[in-house]
């Protein structure tokens, strides 16, 4: 791009990771739940609109038409294989969480919008989309690919931390695991999930490997957990 952009693309990564962490903290302590999933979406759009002030293309977020294609075609062969392993964990009992149980019109409400729209979308769009680009234009490589699966692994954790595990110092220690399980699983996929991305030339292939991963995994625990 462009020299006439308003930012440059170190200044448009210093102020993405800003907002980011700065929501991620703010999510968590201040904003009730029930506003969190406007507040995801806000924030998923402000992400790419500042990879764009900061001279990013569609191309180079990874929202280019031309690669839609590759991006379904890889991105469904993910969806397919990570949607098996859950089920056949399903039925081996290997999939719950007391998070879903609700009735059936909450988790389709979840499912089908909560989570591929306030979750997959807005992640994919600040991680894989604008953070990812930003990167490849400064540090190409597996430098991007180092920094961005790390940092998608320390947006988790801060959530993580406030969870009901770290609620009580009798369970201070399995707090810690659990807080440290959480960066170094969610650092993997998102290196997965790039890896996705630069495969493909596309968000959407690591879109639909996200969306298995989150909403397939969580209908499956629902429904072998409302027996």
């Amino acid at each position: 791009m462009t020299e006439n952009s308003p930012l440059s693309p170190h200044a448009a990564l210093w102020l993405l990771v800003a907002c980011v962490a700065i929501v991620n903290i703010v999510r968590s302590v201040v904003v009730p739940n029930d506003w969190h999933f406007l507040l995801n979406v806000s924030l998923g759009l402000v992400g790419v609109a500042i990879a764009a002030l900061g001279g990013m293309g569609v191309g180079e977020m990874g929202l280019s038409s031309t690669d839609l294609a590759s991006g379904l075609r890889l991105g469904g062969i993910a969806f397919a294989a990570v949607s098996a392993v859950v089920i056949s964990g399903g039925l081996l009992g290997l999939v719950a969480d007391d998070r879903t149980h609700m009735s059936m019109t909450s988790m389709l409400l979840k499912v089908l919008i909560v989570i591929p729209i306030g979750t997959v979308i807005v992640e994919e769009l600040l991680f894989r989309s604008a953070l990812h680009g930003l990167l490849m234009r400064l540090w190409p490589g597996w430098p991007a690919v180092v920094i961005g699966s790390l940092l998608f692994g320390l947006w988790h954790v801060f959530p993580a931390s406030q969870g009901d595990a770290v609620s009580t110092d009798a369970v201070e220690v399995g707090s810690l695991l659990t807080v440290l399980a959480t960066f170094v699983a969610t650092s993997i996929a998102g290196g997965l999930f790039i890896w996705m991305r630069e495969r493909s030339n596309s968000v959407v292939a690591p879109m639909l490997a996200h969306l298995a991963t989150n909403s397939v995994t969580f209908y499956v625990a629902w429904l072998f957990g409302a027996r």
